[in-house]
């Protein structure tokens, strides 16, 4: 079963797993040593209104960001066994939405969007970044919601960070966008995706100088879309597939692991992925992960501070009770290969049927040459033939009526 909760995990540099949960407006920090037994347990966060998030520096120092009850936004910074609050706002401001805070190198970017007007669709994304004695303000871009506020995605690159978002304009769109650490300047946003459809969710893993994309779009149900693309001089799509099924599918997740690239989503209840050996260019059959129809799941941020490695592990779905386990990529011991439905369009059946009508007119002309040049001699052999395809025309009319399913079919009896 599957549980939203907002869940953050740490494993810091002594290895030791610490995991960030927000229960009755208290965020409450739970360590793990290397038994992994559960050793601590406290409040670091109350009074909370509805969101927050955590990251570490290369120190070992946790910062926990979230809004109050009062609408002010509160910096806990926890240091060994320090802990010091501290108030950024010095007024209260509007309700915030998608909450992030990334330490990267020695700055700390804070990053949310609050409502332009009250019940409006219109939402301004903001970016505070601290360079060591004072808070310095962006505004990102100013987007429509539409129906729905999607979650935007930020990932930490050489020269800076990269934000991708929605924005609902005549089209539903993705845009992206860059920060530049070295000149504290935004760059101008690039649309990467735009489509009629539904647009819903959003994941971002960058990997040498590809930058990987899943988000799911609506057509008569939900599936996982997947886009690539190659950032050099310029930033170029080069792969775009769908990889689920049309199913109730949420929260499209991408993991690199064990030099696989792999896409993980939740589809009703039940853990599903796929992975790539090429970087996204061709992709495995769709896995289950059986362990997801037994386990209570929960989707978490993920940050591995212990060591360095090539893994790239951002999001992920997992257990948490009664230890902490990674579902959805690994060893595929335990997943059910599911088959990959092709969906059949309208204009696929269209196309069988031309081919059927064709093989039908052929049948006739065979009919037409046989009536010609039949020999009166061999009459009743040829009357056997004559009926022998004439079973086969009725054969392949019944057929026809059956595949096209009320499609509108030109009569070519004559």
């Amino acid at each position: 079963m599957f549980y939203n909760d907002k869940i953050v995990i740490i494993k810091d540099i002594e290895s030791k797993i610490i995991m960030f949960r927000l229960i009755n407006q208290n965020i409450i920090k739970y360590t793990f040593y290397n038994t992994g037994n559960l050793d601590e347990e406290s409040i670091v966060g109350e009074k909370v209104h509805m969101d927050f998030d955590v990251s570490i520096d290369k120190e070992n120092t946790i910062f926990v960001l979230y809004q109050d009850m009062s609408f002010n936004l509160i910096l806990t910074v926890l240091k060994e066994d320090q802990i010091e609050n501290i108030k950024l706002t010095k007024e209260a401001i509007p309700e915030t939405y998608n909450l992030n805070i990334i330490v990267k190198d020695d700055s700390m970017h804070i990053f949310y969007c609050i409502s332009l007007t009250k019940n409006s669709n219109i939402y301004r994304i903001y970016h505070h970044y601290y360079n060591g004695n004072c808070w310095n303000t962006n505004i990102v871009d100013e987007i429509n919601s539409g129906a729905v506020l999607n979650p935007f995605k930020i990932v930490e690159c050489d020269k800076g960070l990269i934000i991708a978002y929605h924005d609902k304009q005549e089209n539903n769109n993705v845009y992206l966008n860059f920060f530049n650490i070295i000149n504290k300047k935004w760059g101008k946003k690039l649309k990467i995706v735009d489509s009629n459809q539904g647009l819903l969710y959003l994941d971002m893993l960058l990997k040498d100088n590809k930058l990987h994309i899943v988000y799911c779009q609506y057509d008569e149900n939900l599936v996982v879309k997947y886009e690539r693309f190659i950032i050099n001089d310029k930033i170029i799509k080069d792969i775009s597939e769908i990889l689920s099924n049309e199913e109730g599918i949420m929260y499209p997740t991408l993991v690199y692991y064990e030099d696989k690239l792999w896409a993980v989503w939740l589809e009703y209840e039940n853990i599903m992925s796929r992975y790539s050996k090429d970087n996204g260019t061709t992709w495995s059959p769709i896995y289950l992960w059986e362990d997801s129809r037994q386990k209570k799941i929960v989707r978490y941020k993920y940050i591995d501070k212990s060591s360095y490695n090539e893994d790239i592990l951002n999001y992920s779905f997992g257990s948490i009770k009664p230890h902490v386990e990674f579902i959805g990529f690994g060893n595929i011991e335990d997943a059910i290969e599911v088959p990959l439905k092709k969906k059949i369009s309208s204009s696929d059946i269209l196309n069988s049927c031309k081919e059927i009508k064709k093989e039908i007119q052929e049948i006739y002309d065979r009919l037409d040459l046989l009536e010609k040049n039949i020999d009166i001699s061999l009459q009743q052999d040829g009357v056997k033939e004559l009926r022998l395809l004439k079973d086969k025309v009725n054969q392949i009319e019944e057929f026809l009526i059956r595949r096209t399913r009320g499609f509108y079919l030109k009569d070519i009896n004559r």
